[in-house]
């Protein structure tokens, strides 16, 4: 309601595009990759499974982490290919946005990870909890701002999910503190990362779409590029959250 279907809403819009569609393909996947293969490392101990989780993290952090310098750096190429139909104004307001809103995808990448590891060992107030710790963390720089300048939507948006994603980082961490990180190439952390990749093509058919709607809107008039994403944001919520609980459901199985 503050800040409408403005250009400059269009532009941080599309500035957010990137990372949040990386985010939504990580998050869609990582309880239903990680789980499985932790529940197969607890039979072998609580210490096995401590350190293919803990080596997994690591990894799979580390990757996204690139990504997310790999954005900030090509921040031009990406706005490019992403919104060549907007206005230059436009494009160059997203542009400037995005290396700051690259870092939504690392911080997402975090959150997704460590909450299917909390799901698992049954911490779903931990879980519930992140983010709504987020939103208000959001919510209150927005209203402490004084201003209706669009940048606090980014620093709101990247801060609110560093805090979500540390609320859930410590425990997770902590719950496997018995175990050790041992080379990428263990082969539990190689189940991992292997599972990850086959659901993130599968992930890509149905989540890919919502974001293609949102680069073809950039050919209609300024507004509908913000208003496609508003549209969008409930659709992107329930898939998350019902894949992360059917990723719960394997493990108890």
């Amino acid at each position: 309601r503050m800040f409408g279907t403005t250009p400059e809403m269009d532009a941080y819009t599309i500035a957010i595009l990137a990372p949040n569609l990386l985010g939504a393909l990580v998050t869609s996947t990582a309880a239903a990759g990680l789980v499985p293969a932790l529940a197969k490392a607890e039979l072998l101990g609580p210490e096995r499974r401590a350190t293919v989780f803990r080596t997994s993290f690591l990894v799979f952090v580390t990757i996204c982490a690139l990504g997310t310098v790999l954005l900030a750096t090509f921040s031009n190429q990406v706005i490019k290919l992403m919104a060549f139909a907007l206005d230059p104004n436009r494009a160059n307001a997203a542009r400037s946005m995005l290396p700051l809103a690259s870092l939504l995808f690392v911080f997402t990448g975090i959150y997704a990870f460590a909450a299917a590891e909390l799901l698992s060992r049954k911490k779903f107030i931990v879980v519930a909890a992140a983010p709504a710790v987020s939103t208000l963390l959001s919510l209150v720089m927005i209203w402490a701002s004084g201003t209706r300048g669009i940048m606090v939507l980014v620093w709101s948006l990247v801060l609110g999910t560093a805090a979500q994603a540390a609320v859930v980082a410590i425990p997770a961490w902590n719950a496997s503190k018995n175990g050790t990180v041992v080379s990428c190439f263990d082969s539990g952390v190689r189940e991992v990362l292997a599972a990850q990749v086959a659901l993130l093509g599968v992930a890509m058919i149905g989540v890919v779409n919502v974001f293609i709607d949102q680069i073809v809107s950039t050919w209609l008039p300024a507004g509908n590029v913000s208003a496609l994403n508003y549209a969008a944001t409930l659709n992107n919520i329930v898939m998350q959250v019902v894949v992360m609980t059917l990723g719960w459901v394997a493990d108890r199985k």
